[in-house]
């Protein structure tokens, strides 16, 4: 599945695992109280490509990333690493586009910084 490719992908980046160690998480699934920093991701939408042979293997999905910190150094620092490891080429996504993001913001309820990307990562199914 391309959440298990996704979430392999982020963790086989040295710089990046030297950040969050193995703090990748579904969004839905992260602990309160979860050690910071750590990533979320979720895939907002899936669509196959198209041919004149009908649909093929080849998938484009939109998944939002979403860097936690306890600071605002922190957070760029993660934000560069999740940034140049989503563009870097590895064996288990065919390739990833940064298609929108958000500036930082604060989480009043948790006290820490979020900052939100969007990739379109192509994959096979």
């Amino acid at each position: 599945m391309i959440e298990e490719s996704l979430r392999s992908h982020l963790l086989a980046d040295a710089t990046l695992a030297g950040i969050i160690g193995d703090r990748v998480y579904p969004y839905e699934s992260v602990a309160q109280g979860a050690p910071l920093p750590f990533i979320t991701y979720y895939e907002v939408s899936g669509v196959p490509e198209n041919t004149l042979d009908g649909t093929g293997s080849l998938i484009n999905s939109r998944f939002q990333i979403d860097c936690y910190a306890d600071t605002k150094a922190g957070l760029f620092a993660l934000r560069n690493a999740v940034k140049a490891a989503m563009l870097a080429d590895t064996a288990y996504i065919t390739k990833a586009l940064l298609v929108n993001r958000n500036d930082v913001g604060w989480e009043m309820d948790t006290q820490v910084f979020r900052y939100s990307m969007d990739f379109s990562i192509w994959h096979y199914e």
